[in-house]
């Protein structure tokens, strides 16, 4: 865990042991089973966190009250509930694991006081905000726009990883359809 942390921030400036050890120490890792829970509709979790492995799924209630998946989270990517973190009220999404997890996390406050001990962080503060957010947008534009065959073709060449993580119905979810739909799509593109 040390060295992947003391890798990550080098792109930051130079940190000491001392300054990467304080960070180490508030970061916790969490290993999830498939179907489990990181975050339930909601909780308030304000954490910054990074997918060492697996997929998440970030999953809303449609207008019919039913369950949908509404973003895959692949890993080596952070993620963070931005409007929880920006309201009071608790996340209206939950993040579960559509596979086995890794996932390491630290919480707004940690963050916060580390900034404050070690002011050069905060470049690194901003940019995984940012890059959480800029994530999100990117997965939105490139795979909710065209029809399914099309959406399911980009999810096939920019994240082919998933199609070997995740069982077909998630994927049949994420895109809008149905199990049935997808395997016909299957079929005419291969």
């Amino acid at each position: 865990m040390y060295i992947l942390i003391a890798d990550f921030f080098a792109q930051f400036g130079n940190f000491s042991d001392w300054e990467l050890s304080q960070i180490v120490c508030k970061i916790q890792e969490t290993e999830l089973k498939a179907g489990e829970y990181f975050q339930k509709t909601g909780s308030k979790n304000w954490r910054i966190s990074y997918l060492l492995d697996g997929v998440l799924g970030v999953l809303t209630t449609n207008d019919d009250g039913n369950r949908c998946l509404r973003h895959l989270i692949t890993e080596k990517h952070f993620f963070t509930d931005l409007g929880c973190q920006l309201t009071t009220q608790g996340s209206a999404y939950a993040f579960k694991a559509l596979c086995p997890c890794r996932v390491s996390s630290i919480s707004l406050c940690d963050a916060r006081q580390l900034i404050t001990d070690i002011p050069a962080l905060q470049q690194a503060y901003t940019f995984t905000r940012e890059e959480s957010l800029l994530y999100l947008i990117h997965q939105q534009d490139l795979l909710r726009q065209g029809s399914p065959s099309k959406q399911y073709l980009r999810l096939l060449v920019h994240h082919p990883e998933i199609f070997r993580q995740l069982p077909m119905k998630y994927i049949a979810d994420y895109l809008g359809i149905t199990q049935r739909s997808l395997s016909r799509i299957r079929k005419s593109c291969h």
